[in-house]
């Protein structure tokens, strides 16, 4: 029965669609998902020596996880990065002890500096060819002259490769990687008639604007990820050429395309800036998060604490990840979950759900846990800086600098190409942030009274800086002090 309901969501995405907008099918999901997680961890138990090793060396007998039912799923151990990906040779994290005869390998980096291999079989290609015609239906159900063009990095990095690998099947796909002028000459080439859809990174997206080209003359669409993105920088897409700027959610470490934002979760994030209680019922810092909708037959997400826990329900996939926390901070909210707290805090926004969008589950990202910073106990997102400075037409990105002497909440800016740094620029933002942020975050407000030293230090680099080079992977929000020399920039005490 499982089978059969799965192959039919697999082989008719259209259809899918058209019955997750009419009715919720919270229960059927939630059975769907348990059985089949179950039947995942059953399989992990059996055939993966490293899985086995970790449920020993966590206190869980491998024979009552043979024979696991939903009743013990919650003491199974959590595994993350560090427990389970690092503690065991790649081979023994595989099925059967050993590498699939066919498929890929993917490449992820780390605060170790040493690269992370990740191995998929062919089947799991199925799969995911499902999650992708989900995606389609919800944005471009009716165009049939689509131009994908790939500006991901494409080395062996999961995102850009496995695009090209899927969305061809789908629609035409150009792959260029990080070439701003490759993209724009592609657009050229090919004319007005067609739907693009450029992928990149939101960084990249950023700078690719700033170029001189007559956006809205076409039909185009951006589809990002890696890194949230701001509302600021989603509506500066939107007027500059008309197009929607669509973030989707994935990892190296469990599977790329988890979750995706739709009409609704864009609608509702719009929203959040105004409804304050609502922005504190969906994030754990009051902020506005990231907001998902996730094919949750594909994965169980759960929410252990802060953080979010997941469990692919592929059992093809060459690695098996069963409970995998990524340290991503977030929540999970059913249908009508959401339904519940909308009408709650903000029952202005419950013509929202009148419209018809997907009835599956939320997800949302309040931040990765290596871009936070931790200012006398007052956690600091990245995203609460976004709207601030990204404000300041001269500021064309920032990072954070992770110090343990004052001052201790240090941002480098770096400028664009025709700014200069100025002392004046310098103290506008400093007092722009410090106001914004006391306002906004109540934890950092009280932080800052306790001790000055937690104030704002503004930082401008010139354009081209190498601190702030991407390389090609996912940009880092953090950059240590012991760093900063390297690249010739000094902080003042």
């Amino acid at each position: 029965m499982l089978r059969a309901v799965e192959r039919f969501f697999q082989q008719h995405p259209r259809l899918t669609v058209s019955l997750l907008k009419k009715h919720h099918h919270t229960r059927l999901i939630q059975s769907f998902q348990r059985q089949k997680a179950v039947r995942i961890a059953r399989l992990a138990a059996t055939r993966v020596p490293a899985y086995q090793a970790f449920l020993e060396e966590h206190g869980f007998p491998v024979a009552r996880a043979k024979r696991l039912t939903w009743h013990d799923w919650e003491h199974l151990p959590i595994m993350d990065k560090a427990s389970y990906i690092r503690a065991y040779p790649l081979e023994h994290r595989c099925l059967d002890g050993r590498l699939p005869r066919e498929g890929k390998i993917d490449e992820s980096g780390g605060s170790s500096g040493r690269p992370t291999e990740w191995v998929h079989s062919l089947a799991e290609e199925e799969r995911l060819l499902a999650t992708v015609g989900l995606y389609r239906e919800i944005w471009w159900p009716e165009a049939d002259r689509i131009i994908l063009v790939n500006a991901l990095s494409c080395g062996p990095w999961s995102g850009g490769v496995t695009l090209t690998i899927l969305l061809h099947h789908d629609m035409l796909v150009k792959t260029i990687g990080t070439d701003m002028q490759g993209v724009l000459r592609t657009l050229e080439q090919f004319g007005t008639r067609y739907q693009y859809i450029i992928v990149g990174y939101p960084l990249f997206l950023a700078d690719l604007l700033d170029q001189p080209f007559p956006w809205k003359d076409y039909q185009i669409d951006f589809l990002t990820g890696g890194d949230p993105h701001s509302l600021a920088f989603q509506e500066r897409v939107e007027k500059k050429t008309g197009g929607r700027l669509i973030s989707a959610y994935g990892n190296s470490d469990i599977d790329v395309g988890i979750a995706i934002e739709t009409p609704l979760t864009q609608a509702l994030r719009k929203a959040l800036r105004e409804e304050k209680a609502l922005r504190e019922a969906l994030s754990w810092y009051g902020e506005v998060p990231m907001l998902f909708q996730y094919d949750a037959f594909s994965i169980l997400i759960e929410q252990e604490g802060h953080e979010l826990v997941m469990t692919h329900l592929d059992p093809s996939k060459a690695q098996p990840a069963v409970r995998y926390n990524m340290h991503d901070e977030g929540k999970v909210i059913s249908y009508p979950e959401m339904l519940r707290i909308v009408r709650e805090h903000a029952p202005s926004l419950l013509s929202l759900f009148e419209t018809a969008h997907l009835k599956l589950p939320f997800m949302t990202i309040d931040g990765r846990s290596d871009g936070t910073i931790s200012l006398d106990g007052a956690n600091v997102h990245p995203s609460e800086l976004e709207d601030i400075l990204f404000s300041e037409k001269r500021v064309n990105r920032f990072k954070l600098v992770r110090r343990e002497k004052p001052p201790y909440f240090v941002i480098l800016v770096e400028l664009t190409p025709k700014a200069k740094p100025s002392e004046r620029l310098a103290r506008q933002l400093e007092r722009k942030v410090q106001r914004e942020l006391v306002r906004r975050n109540h934890d950092y407000a009280e932080s800052l009274t306790a001790n000055p030293h937690v104030a704002p230090r503004v930082v401008l680099i010139p354009h081209g800086s190498k601190a702030f080079r991407v390389e090609g992977r996912k940009y880092k929000w953090i950059i240590r002090d012991e760093h900063l020399k390297a690249y010739g920039i000094r902080i003042k005490p």
